[in-house]
């Protein structure tokens, strides 16, 4: 019998229990043979008593000569001084222009209608050539507050030096609303060991050293500034409630359809309103069976809380442009129904490993990265829940279960009644098993134990010509289709479960084993797992 992994082994090692018995330098020896043991207790208390003496006389000697320090010492990174190179007002500055080889870009102040009474004019800061809406201007402000506050670390001596200002990494031409803070800044070379780079003012002489953090906002890519808010939440108006909608927040739906490379059939999901609240989900196509809570809720919570973008791949939505990111033939689609409400995003993976995204209210090609969209390579399987089987015993007729030559019939009893909410539903009254009245809890609860019964696998083999080890045949009180369930042996651990038709999972032979045995017990009047 394999051991306990949380039992400890008690087995002492190899090493003998003298041999823990020797001194150590932590504890006192069992036995010393040195006859010099007085003489060696006198030289060792004297070599104590002068290293007691060096350790005071050199604490007063820090004392004396080191001078008390003032306040408390909360850091002891050098702190470096830098002085302002200029300092523009925001409200002066009309236009930056940064400029990388053939790049370009342009920053321009543009006067907006005041959103209010005042009199002085608002102003916001816009990219020439892209439409102000696709664009964040907290990005941009970023830029224009670094360009405005410049500082330097020093200035240098050798103005003769090559620091790179014949063909600048950056030239940053700034336009003011007065004309007094016009001015470009050349951006060279970085020093050699990378903490710094050389900046001068076109016209001028002075080289100044700063550091060169800077140049990490210095972008000439549009793309750079787009505003990446996502893919919209799928909402209505705030103050709508509804069937869907609760304070403009989509609380329900009518169904979800998923297709893509990683999955080898369309799924379609929907709400599980039903009594059996194994899951939060259901797949209703193509076989109704209990979805996987955690993997539909974040596809859910992508339609309800959107999806987060980390930059775009391009500010035109066109086919052209689509088809150019390979959206034309996505990796994944997904669509949302709620009521006559419908949204669809897609999805296609780049070669940089982020996915490129499209969808209903999405203006841009947006980039999106993997871990915001896991479900999008989730095989079939990930969707599917251990849960197999859904029937409701309240709405079922007769239940039978036949093993070889032995069978047993279940018919279920049941009258309509009025439940909390006003609505009609059936509730059981009895059950009969071959014809005789038996505990209706026993077989509740022994139904139950079937329900459970969740699958270890989802690889299948073909039983179009095996007889089934065991079937499980349903009918229902509203007169829909029978549901047959049917078990075949895949292995000597292993039987396969299949729902009128459908392979549903593979669960163990303990778990099959107990099937027909625990319904003999409930027939024959005995607790159903005696």
């Amino acid at each position: 019998m394999s051991k306990n992994p949380e039992e400890k082994d008690t087995n002492l090692s190899a090493t003998s229990e003298t041999d823990f018995e020797e001194s150590t330098i932590f504890s006192a020896p069992v036995e010393h043979k040195d006859t010099k043991k007085g003489s060696k207790m006198l030289r060792n208390g004297l070599l104590t008593t002068l290293l007691l003496l060096f350790v005071v006389g050199l604490a007063a000697i820090i004392w004396i000569f080191v001078p008390e320090m003032e306040g408390e010492v909360t850091s002891s990174a050098p702190q470096i001084d830098t002085t302002p190179l200029w300092s523009i007002k925001n409200t002066n500055l009309d236009a930056v222009t940064i400029i990388k080889g053939d790049e370009k870009i342009e920053f321009l102040s543009v006067e907006i209608e005041s959103a209010t009474s005042s009199a002085s004019a608002e102003y916001e800061w816009q990219i020439k050539g892209a439409d102000h809406t696709l664009i964040s201007e907290e990005k941009i402000q970023t830029v224009i507050s670094m360009v405005s506050y410049l500082e330097y670390l020093r200035i240098m001596d050798n103005k003769d030096a090559d620091y790179g200002f014949s063909t600048p990494n950056y030239k940053i031409e700034i336009k003011s609303k007065d004309g007094n803070d016009d001015k470009t800044l050349l951006v060279g070379t970085k020093t050699a060991d990378g903490s710094g780079v050389y900046l001068t003012v076109e016209g001028q002489d002075t080289v100044y050293l700063a550091e060169p953090d800077f140049i990490s906002y210095l972008k000439t890519d549009p793309l750079y500034f787009a505003d990446t808010t996502g893919l919209p939440a799928f909402s209505k108006e705030s103050d709508y409630t509804g069937e869907y909608f609760t304070e403009g927040v989509l609380t329900n739906f009518d169904k979800i359809e998923i297709e893509g490379t990683s999955l080898s059939e369309k799924l379609t999901f929907k709400k599980n309103t039903g009594i059996l609240d194994f899951g939060s989900y259901l797949i209703t196509s193509p076989a109704n069976r209990y979805a996987n809570t955690e993997s539909v809720s974040g596809l859910y919570n992508a339609f309800t809380s959107g999806i987060a973008g980390t930059g775009v791949y391009s500010f035109e939505n066109t086919a052209a442009q689509q088809k150019l990111y390979g959206l034309n033939n996505p990796d994944f689609v997904a669509t949302i129904y709620a009521g006559n409400e419908t949204r669809t995003f897609k999805v296609k993976k780049q070669n940089d490993d982020n996915y490129a995204l499209i969808g209903d209210g999405l203006r841009v090609i947006l980039k999106v990265s993997p871990e915001s969209l896991p479900f999008a390579t989730y095989s079939v399987n990930d969707f599917y829940s251990n849960f197999m089987f859904i029937e409701s015993l309240t709405e079922a007729k007769t239940i039978t279960i036949t093993e070889g030559d032995k069978s047993h019939k279940f018919t279920i009893i049941t009258e309509k009644v009025e439940n909390a909410e006003g609505k009609m539903e059936n509730q059981i009254k009895a059950i009969k098993a071959n014809g005789k009245e038996i505990d209706a809890t026993n077989f509740q609860n022994y139904y139950e134990k079937l329900l459970w019964i969740s699958a270890v696998e989802f690889s299948f083999i073909d039983t179009s010509n095996m007889e089934a080890d065991l079937t499980i045949h349903i009918t229902h009180n509203d007169g829909t289709k029978d549901t047959v369930i049917k078990y075949y042996q895949k292995s000597d651990m292993r039987y396969q479960m299949e729902v009128n038709g459908e392979k549903m999972g593979v669960i163990s032979s303990s778990s099959f084993k107990n099937i027909f045995k625990y319904a003999d017990n409930v027939a024959n009047g005995k607790p159903y797992n005696s």
